[in-house]
């Protein structure tokens, strides 16, 4: 669920979704895991902000 930051400024959520990468069966190396475990899309909650202007729309 979307939050809106106190100021009304940013809306703030949350995405837990899987990257294309994740998709294919193909072996990988440790450290190409250790790569896609530390970046966003891997799965765990990313968390994003976004200027909102509920007046824009």
């Amino acid at each position: 669920m979307p939050l809106r930051y106190p100021d009304k400024k940013y809306l703030i959520f949350t995405s837990n979704r899987l990257r294309e990468e994740w998709h294919n069966e193909k072996a990988v190396t440790y450290a190409e895991l250790n790569n896609l475990l530390s970046e966003a899309g891997n799965g765990q909650d990313d968390i994003y902000w976004v200027k909102f202007n509920l007046s824009d729309y």
